[in-house]
């Protein structure tokens, strides 16, 4: 049966409180679009360009954050010359035994052609690549706990002499837990409350969940309607058009489009209405080709649907899974008991996390809590966009982001230093009744859900919620927890 609640339960692993980790996932379903990035090897000289080296990417500059993250670490790699020469050599013998240059059959060119037309890329890839393996080699002795790419600072490689680098990368911050039995929480009563069962209202918000787009034409646009906008835009500056789009509008005053304030201007716009508007961006809007600049934009009211709800009636039970209104409010109000039962257990678990978060003081990984926040904005695209023109209230999102993303990513460390301190492990068996629970509560056959978990990123992630619920069963046995 699919009920208000549905969204708490959906196809997921069990709950655990919102968190981070140094490989942000967003929570996998079963059925769900997947795709998978795969490294390329470079094969040529010229592709030694693209590939992937430290120095490039997202990862902090240590040159402007030594001094206020802590978790900065510095370091020397040093290369003999002989070891870049043997590299060299061997990388150009590679492709000089299949390259085919002008007057040469393939493989046949004499190696001092080959040297002066591929000396500057073999270098660069002889370079990336002996400095990959001596920065991992680096990291693995040292047992750095590194969340973030190597930063190169300074690189000096002069032909005939040694290659020396200085590099900076940050790492995860030492956490020491205290003695978990000291601990006393104290949370208020009225905190763990959740709202009484409001029949009526429960069942509004179930037929909510299921309206259905109803084609209007007779009607202009107003507030909550569906909105099928084509349209073109045009920066002024350059006079450069952007393709054609057909894109779904919410008619909502905060509903977050690519087009700012777009509400006031089609309100009341009929099908095949035709406007023009001029908007003037943001030097930090998320859509950076119109950041900064004015763009002039060429909208068509494609079709409206209005948004309506569904009947009660018998067609709308059975889908649901019910004979009748009485089984479905019956069923209606065991869910609102299960999901006030889990909010308090989760109000619970947020107070001794916030309690833990007060008695240890570590500082913050920079590249955690940007992935955090990345994760988050696109998770809650609506919460956390930035299509404010006022310069306030756009400071007031970001600040209200990294504080959340602050709060996350302060958790997921806490979590995993529970975990690892008390050798917290996921069994086989974990593993088979969590596949059991989630069958039995989303209907599904245990062979589909056991068979979806087989993959490795969704294994990981269901065990990691797994681990997540055993640290915060422990914490509430150790901790002294009190409601007052």
């Amino acid at each position: 049966m699919t009920t208000d609640n549905e969204e708490n339960n959906k196809t997921g692993a069990a709950t655990k409180p919102k968190r981070t980790r140094a490989r942000a996932k967003d929570k996998p379903e079963p059925g769900a679009a997947e795709s998978m990035e795969t490294p390329g090897t470079p094969e040529t000289p010229a592709a030694a360009e693209t590939a992937e080296k430290p120095g490039t990417g997202t990862a902090p500059a240590p040159e402007a954050e030594t001094q206020e993250n802590q978790l900065i670490v510095e370091f020397t790699i040093e290369i003999k010359k002989e070891e870049i020469e043997k590299k060299f050599n061997e990388t150009l013998d590679k492709y000089a035994a299949d390259i085919k240059l002008p007057g040469f059959r393939a493989g046949k060119a004499p190696i001092e052609v080959v040297r002066s037309r591929l000396k500057d890329a073999v270098n660069e890839e002889v370079v990336n690549q002996a400095l990959s393996e001596a920065i991992l080699e680096k990291i693995n002795k040292e047992k750095l706990r590194v969340i973030s790419k190597p930063v190169i600072k300074k690189l000096d490689h002069e032909e005939g002499k040694d290659l020396k680098a200085e590099l900076a990368v940050e790492v995860l911050p030492e956490i020491a837990l205290p003695d978990l039995e000291t601990l006393e929480i104290e949370i208020p009563v009225k905190e763990l409350e959740h709202e009484p069962f409001d029949e009526q209202k429960t069942i509004d918000r179930l037929l909510e969940s299921h309206m259905r787009q109803v084609p209007v034409t007779d009607r202009g646009i107003i507030g909550n309607d569906m909105v099928v906008l084509k349209y073109q835009s045009k920066i002024l500056a350059t006079r450069r058009m952007d393709r054609i789009k057909s894109n779904y509008y919410l008619a909502m005053k905060m509903d977050a489009f690519e087009i700012l304030d777009l509400y006031d201007e089609i309100v009341g716009k009929n099908i095949h209405d035709r406007l023009t508007i001029k908007r003037t961006y943001p030097a930090e809007y998320q859509k950076k080709t119109w950041a900064g600049k004015e763009v002039e934009h060429y909208i068509e009211i494609e079709k409206i649907f209005e948004m309506v709800k569904p009947s009660l009636d018998e067609k709308f039970l059975k889908a649901r899974g019910v004979n009748d209104e009485a089984e479905l409010k019956q069923r209606l109000r065991e869910e609102h008991e299960a999901h006030g039962k889990m909010h308090r257990e989760e109000k619970k678990t947020g107070f001794i996390i916030d309690k833990l978060s007060e008695a240890i003081n570590f500082p913050l990984p920079h590249a955690l809590v940007e992935e955090e926040m990345t994760r988050m904005i696109q998770q809650n695209p609506y919460q956390f966009a930035f299509n404010h023109q006022d310069e306030n209230e756009r400071k007031k999102v970001a600040e209200m982001l990294k504080d959340s993303a602050e709060k996350a990513v302060r958790s997921s460390l806490i979590i995993d230093a529970v975990k690892e301190k008390y050798k917290l492990k996921v069994s086989g068996e974990d593993l088979e009744n969590e596949y059991k629970r989630i069958a039995a509560t989303n209907h599904l056959e245990f062979k589909e859900v056991r068979n979806y978990y087989m993959k490795p990123e969704n294994k990981e992630y269901l065990e990691d919620s797994i681990s997540s619920i055993k640290v915060v069963e422990l914490l509430k046995e150790k901790i002294k927890i009190k409601e007052v």
